[in-house]
């Protein structure tokens, strides 16, 4: 992490952990190298519900490769963060997996937080970048990060990159996000979580069987 980010915290999960007793994750696969590799082998199955919308896997992984491939020509790059402020919905899932694919870290930048927060987060992050929409990108401090509006002004540019997966960038060890914790007992404190870290939360673990006959609620 640079620029910004010196108070933010990396974690990590060690190998022979309780949550993975026998070092049964795939910790040498980043968080969109799974999801590319289930991409390719289920390309026309359901993978987002979004009131009357399913979305696809082939359709999710082609969209976030076109905005990946659109972040990296304005910047984003191994060891960087790339913010995100949009409202729950198939683009947020878009941009999130485009950041990773760059090789970034991402940031969830709530759209419900007030806009004194939302600054501080996005200074606290050193983000150069942020994905968002015309409306919310109104609401951040002017001049401290270019935003990126994938169904505004930048929908052509997006559109016009190829779907192609991007090459490997990032390593089971780099950031794969920064979360902050609320805030209620001071100034909110940012957490960076490696991608080895965030694939042991669903992968090498017993407390509920992920599979393909799952459905998750993100509420």
């Amino acid at each position: 992490m640079e620029r910004g980010t010196a108070s933010l915290r990396p974690i990590a999960v060690a190998a022979g952990s309780s949550q993975d007793p026998a070092g049964a994750s795939p910790t040498d696969r980043c968080l969109h190298e799974l999801f590319q590799e289930r991409a390719a082998l289920v390309p026309d199955a359901t993978a987002l519900v979004f009131g009357g919308a399913r979305v696809t896997y082939r359709e999710l992984n082609e969209r976030a490769n076109r905005l990946a491939r659109l972040l990296v020509t304005r910047g984003a790059e191994p060891g960087a963060v790339v913010a995100v402020c949009l409202e729950r919905g198939p683009e947020l899932v878009v941009a999130l997996l485009a950041a990773l694919k760059t090789g970034a870290a991402y940031a969830l930048l709530d759209p419900a937080f007030p806009d004194r927060r939302l600054a501080d987060l996005l200074g606290e992050t050193g983000a150069r970048l942020v994905v968002s929409d015309g409306v919310r990108a109104g609401r951040l401090p002017g001049g401290a990060a270019e935003v990126v509006s994938p169904d505004g002004g930048d929908r052509a540019a997006v559109e016009a990159q190829t779907a192609d997966d991007l090459p490997r960038t990032a390593g089971p060890l780099d950031a794969a996000c920064v979360m902050f914790t609320s805030g209620s007992t001071g100034r909110p404190k940012g957490v960076v979580a490696p991608h080895r870290a965030a694939v042991r939360v669903f992968f090498g673990q017993d407390f509920v069987a992920f599979g393909p006959d799952r459905v998750w609620l993100q509420a």
